[in-house]
């Protein structure tokens, strides 16, 4: 037997990373001005740490300076409150960023600043509102743009395959900024800009309810029929956070496979989780697909005498509860799943009995 159970974490913001810009207030120029030069747009993620085999951990996008790229657009608007108008002016157009070791970001440190490919300055009047999404090189895998009134939008995004896979991020729109003291941030003065995770992220783990002396080899754990191709939108409406509908992904496309272990051999499983078997980062899709639904295939072989009996199994993830005992039909936006999947062996036992005999009484026989 088999138990395949689920466990889901609600993880919307795994990634808090904080931007900031930091400058004087400035009117917009290419070049130079008088008494407030070089107050120019600067950007400054908050420190953290991640590596390419823990991309879906709890811990926030690797944010160090060579390897952290992204793009910002800004509008510049002359009304107030959490919308942009109708008439507001694109001032930042998919503008890449990246480190520059010689910016004064603020600090007591003075340790270098994210910085636009172009120089920025704040506008006079009015305020810039901001969307961001990361990293830059994600715009290679779909169409990326922005709009006032709806937000960002990523069209015909494709999920790479497991070995070149990424964490995508969008951000929460920040409104309505005027300089680069109005932030929130307690530990720098600047602009919040909040990321997200664009897509949801799976993790299984393979263990057996006891070591059962070697009888189980496990060969491959595969997804199947998963959605790598869609559309998302932030989904704001007429500018407004508050008159949105929640971000989403839509125009799903695509057949694949992602194949989280694979060992000709077989690995004998033991009670601990076995560790090497991938995560994946996947497009959010609900699992009743027409061409099949999102299922997880397991080949092992379980040991009999001195050879190998080959199994197969195969479990649909609609329908499955997590540990609250909600139905998930579906990934979500910014959600990590955690699927553990455990074999449980029982063994032969005998329990000999002997059936009666049945007795037959025959006739008289007659001795002359």
């Amino acid at each position: 037997l088999i138990n395949l159970s689920f466990i889901m974490r609600n993880d919307f913001v795994l990634l808090a990373g904080l931007v900031v810009a930091a400058m004087s207030a400035c009117t917009k120029t290419e070049g130079l001005v008088d008494h407030q030069a070089e107050a120019t747009v600067s950007f400054k993620p908050l420190t953290a740490k991640v590596t390419k085999a823990d991309y879906i951990t709890n811990e926030s996008i690797d944010l160090a300076p060579s390897n952290f790229l992204f793009n910002v657009y800004a509008w510049y608007n002359t009304g107030l409150g959490n919308f942009v108008s109708d008439d507001a002016v694109e001032y930042m157009s998919n503008v890449l960023v990246k480190y520059d070791s010689t910016i004064d970001d603020g600090t007591t440190d003075g340790n270098g600043a994210w910085k636009p490919g172009e120089t920025y300055y704040w506008p006079k009047n009015g305020t810039l509102t901001f969307d961001a999404y990361a990293p830059s090189s994600a715009s290679a895998d779909g169409t990326f743009s922005s709009t006032a009134a709806n937000g960002l939008e990523f069209k015909n995004y494709t999920v790479k395959g497991l070995d070149d896979q990424y964490d995508l991020l969008y951000s929460s729109r920040t409104y309505n900024k005027t300089t680069s003291t109005n932030g929130t941030n307690s530990t720098y003065d600047g602009v919040d800009i909040v990321f997200n995770h664009a897509l949801s992220a799976i993790e299984v783990k393979v263990k057996t309810t006891d070591d059962y002396n070697g009888y189980i080899k496990l060969k491959n754990v595969s997804v199947l029929n998963a959605y790598n191709k869609g559309t998302f939108n932030q989904n704001y409406k007429e500018g407004y956070a508050e008159a949105s509908v929640p971000s989403a992904w839509t125009g799903h496309e695509g057949n694949v496979s992602y194949e989280l272990f694979n060992d000709n051999a077989g690995v004998i499983l033991t009670s601990d989780a076995l560790a090497s078997v991938k995560n994946a980062i996947v497009l959010p899709q609900k699992f009743d697909h027409q061409t099949g639904k999102v299922s997880i295939k397991v080949d092992y072989s379980i040991k009999h005498g001195k050879k190998w009996l080959d199994q197969t199994s195969t479990f649909d993830l609609e329908g499955l509860y997590d540990q609250d005992l909600n139905v998930i039909n579906e990934w979500e936006i910014g959600k990590r799943y955690i699927y553990t999947i455990k074999f449980a062996l029982e063994k032969i036992y005998f329990a000999p009995s002997v059936n009666p005999w049945t007795d037959v009484t025959m006739g008289g026989i007659v001795v002359h």
